[in-house]
């Protein structure tokens, strides 16, 4: 089984099947609104590997997605990405003083699976961002995404460098080098956002691995006991 998507925003509603997909913003196949604050193009919805995804496609906008059926809420950053796993959500997003919000249920159908949704689950590891961590790359994200795993309805608050080695007992040299090597094995997992470039702040790609890493379940709140 595989599931169409249902997308409705205001009075407009547009359903789409394994194959299709649908943007979103200012000047999307769903146009929000002609606000000026908002993205050209803010999002997309794509389906991939059996399931429905939802990309950031803007620059400086934060989607948030809300489970309606459980009130569990996670944060796609820019240029990020997550499957819908919901069977309702919400996505909520603001552009300069106004506040958007769309909303998007799945429907079971039966369908013909194409090759890429019978890819072995091996190939699909990478495509989840699901990675293999070492001991030291497990500790580092805990310590990194324990204020969200706290307080998960809570901003998303990532502490700095210095002060993740001191939890750890590391000296910065060695959580300099734990972090790099991390991002760069994410990034090679086809997690985006995680390579620095001109004008990006190390904050942003702290954000975004903590974003990562909750969202594929890479740390949980259960593992906290296991920081020292």
């Amino acid at each position: 089984m595989a599931s169409n998507l249902l997308i409705t925003y205001l009075n407009e509603s547009r359903e789409l099947s394994p194959g299709d997909e649908l943007t979103f913003g200012r000047a999307g196949d769903i146009e929000i609104d002609e606000n000026g604050y908002l993205h050209r193009l803010l999002g997309r919805f794509v389906h991939r590997a059996g399931l429905w995804w939802l990309q950031n496609t803007g620059s400086a906008i934060l989607l948030e997605v809300l489970d309606i059926e459980s009130d569990s809420i996670s944060n796609v950053s820019s240029g990020a990405e997550q499957p819908i796993t919901f069977t309702r959500a919400l996505i909520r997003f603001s552009a300069g003083p106004t506040r958007y919000e769309l909303e998007v249920s799945q429907t079971e159908v039966p369908v013909t699976m194409s090759s890429a949704d019978k890819a072995p689950l091996g190939s699909r590891t990478l495509t989840f961002g699901f990675v293999e961590l070492t001991p030291d790359q497990h500790l580092l994200l805990l310590a990194l995404a324990e204020p969200k795993l706290c307080n998960p309805r809570g901003e998303l608050v990532v502490p700095t460098n210095r002060e993740v080695a001191a939890r750890l007992g590391w000296t910065i040299t060695k959580f300099n080098r734990q972090l790099d090597r991390l991002c760069n094995k994410l990034d090679a997992a086809g997690v985006r956002g995680l390579r620095g470039g001109p004008g990006e702040l190390a904050t942003d790609r702290r954000r975004r691995l903590v974003d990562h890493a909750i969202q594929a379940g890479l740390v949980s709140r259960e593992q906290l006991p296991e920081l020292p």
